[in-house]
């Protein structure tokens, strides 16, 4: 399938599941947005420029709205989003204090509503797109960290 034009924003880009989606998606033909709320993603992105890759990467906290809209205003209409971030910061359920549980919900399942949030309205516009969600294992059963 041929990605060509397409502007394909991918979540968690600076970690294995999210490289290897920018990857895939590069090597089909698309600009690629990577997101990640590390600086890493910066280093990885220029590894990708300097195979040509046409990218560009966003050190941004998808758990924080502002940073999410912001982004996202900055990286211009989207085709394809990939909501790939997630992360837990607690090994078990029984060790998750409520602040703890705010922190992994926000970042899981908010930043995932305020990406597609981000891209609707210019999808919409353009009339249409694609909203991919990566879940994980931890959502089947409470593995943690």
């Amino acid at each position: 399938m041929s990605f060509n034009g397409k502007h394909v924003a991918v979540t968690g880009a600076a970690g294995g599941i999210g490289q290897s989606l920018c990857r895939h998606f590069a090597e089909q033909g698309a600009t690629i947005a990577a997101l990640d709320k590390s600086e890493a993603v910066n280093a990885f992105a220029a590894e990708l420029k300097a195979t040509g890759v046409n990218v560009t990467p966003s050190v941004t906290d998808i758990s924080d709205k502002s940073q999410v809209a912001d982004a996202f205003a900055k990286l211009g209409p989207i085709d394809v989003l990939v909501n790939n971030a997630g992360f837990s910061a607690h090994p078990t359920f029984a060790k998750t204090d409520p602040e703890g549980w705010d922190y992994d919900i926000s970042g899981n399942l908010n930043g995932a509503y305020y990406c597609a949030h981000a891209v609707i309205p210019a999808m919409k516009e353009r009339g249409g797109g694609s909203i991919i969600a990566i879940g994980s294992v931890n959502g089947l059963m409470g593995l943690g960290d």
